[in-house]
């Protein structure tokens, strides 16, 4: 019977990606927007063609998991090497300052120290998959504020495992509700490292299995132990099982069965991403949305417009330009999918209250649905840039046609002059 349920729910799911996705992308809203609209509209809040079952949720969690992975992949040390110094600064100081101003507001409305520096680390996180995708599709990710956006994007998702591997640090158990225990942190730590160094010696017979292997059911199976072992390792440690995924993709960053890796997990990616964002919208309740739309509403536009007015001053000092800067922020204000992971994890140790939860969680969650028309703007201050700089040649055009007609009468003149005297 639960088989039969979940065979159902899996086809509805077929039924609203193919039906709105495709549209979404004609109209070049993005995928993102599409897969949370059909999750909405085949929820539990809506339709009700799929209820928010358990079978849905760890679905959704093991789409994050390979997200992870696949992202760990992606950080190849050439790219990290290339764009480090930006990196450093520009993904740094984003985080540094979006994490400072939004703690100091929950600190600021009655929220505990751990709570509001959870909450502002989830909102200072943006959506890679939108804006790698909209900056793909529009060619921007060449451009300068392109280079500026994806070095921030790449901080975030370095920085995602240390946070998730904090969250259960902060979680408060003893009587006192004061104290970490710190012991406990130590071993944690050392379990931790211990199992990094291990991935050096399991990792590495691993690869050079795959790579001996050229049938591709074994490398399939190969590269699924990977990361069902560190993310179970992980989970052991009482940590978080994307952290072990995102470890594993980033050792096999730079090994050489990188390529042969991506392609078999190419096919997944798009479908357990839309998986993950379809269970955001199935997830997100209308009734409380109304209930609490004007706290949503004000939370939604201070995320979009502190982390805009944010990089703009980053990319004044970086590029000595506030439009560029702006441009930034029209791409990646939003809040994003990790921030999601982080909250959920928050939740789970219970550093966060589940009421604030999801007022959090359905703020992110409205900034993503407007991500792709905030990146629009970006046209717009293209656009003006292109006809200011029309209008600057054009000038200095006519200046350069003025002086001309000067030069050649200057002879003129000048015999007139002679003639005179």
């Amino acid at each position: 019977m639960a088989l039969h349920e979940f065979l159902i729910e899996t086809f509805y799911f077929l039924i609203a990606t193919l039906a709105l996705v495709p549209l979404f992308k004609k109209l070049n809203l993005g995928s993102m927007l599409g897969y949370i609209v059909a999750g909405v509209i085949v929820g539990p809040m809506s339709l009700g063609l799929i209820d928010s079952s358990d079978n849905i949720v760890q679905l959704a969690e093991v789409g994050i998991t390979l997200l992870l992975f696949i992202v760990g992949l992606e950080l190849s040390p050439a790219r990290l090497k290339q764009l480090r110094s930006s990196i450093i600064f520009e993904g740094g100081l984003q985080m540094g300052l979006s994490t400072l101003v939004f703690t100091a507001i929950g600190i600021a409305v009655g929220l505990s120290t751990y709570s509001a520096l959870v909450i502002g680390v989830s909102l200072s996180l943006s959506s890679t998959a939108f804006a790698l995708s909209y900056m793909n599709e529009t060619s921007q990710l060449t451009l300068s504020h392109g280079q500026s956006s994806l070095s921030i994007l790449l901080f975030q998702d370095l920085i995602i495992v240390p946070l998730l591997a904090l969250i259960p640090l902060l979680s408060i158990n003893s009587s006192s509700h004061q104290i970490i225990n710190m012991t406990e942190m130590a071993i944690k730590f050392g379990l931790f490292c211990g199992l990094i160094m291990l991935c050096f010696y399991v990792l590495k017979p691993a690869v050079s299995f795959i790579k001996k292997s050229q049938d591709q059911e074994i490398s399939l199976a190969a590269f699924l132990f990977l990361i069902i072992g560190m993310a179970l390792g992980m989970e052991k440690l009482g940590l978080s099982m994307p952290m072990g995924a995102f470890i594993a993709g980033a050792f096999l960053a730079n090994s050489e069965v990188k390529i042969q890796i991506k392609t078999l997990t190419v096919p997944f990616k798009g479908v357990l991403m839309g998986l993950f964002f379809m269970t955001l919208g199935m997830n997100l309740e209308l009734n409380f949305l109304m209930n609490n739309l004007a706290k949503i509403a004000l939370l939604s536009f201070s995320i979009i417009t502190l982390k805009t007015i944010i990089l703009s001053i980053i990319g004044k000092f970086s590029h000595g330009s506030f439009k560029s800067g702006l441009k930034v922020g029209l791409i990646i204000s939003q809040g994003g999918e990790f921030g999601v992971v982080v909250l959920a994890s928050a939740l789970k140790f219970d550093v966060v209250s589940a009421e604030i939860n999801k007022l959090i969680v359905t703020s992110i969650l409205i900034t993503m649905t407007l991500a792709p028309f905030l990146a629009r703007m970006t046209k717009f201050i293209n656009n003006a840039n292109a006809s200011k700089l029309a209008q600057t040649e054009e000038h200095l055009e006519e200046s350069n046609v003025i002086q001309l007609k000067k030069d050649d009468l200057a002879p003129e003149e000048d015999e007139v002059a002679k003639k005179a005297a």
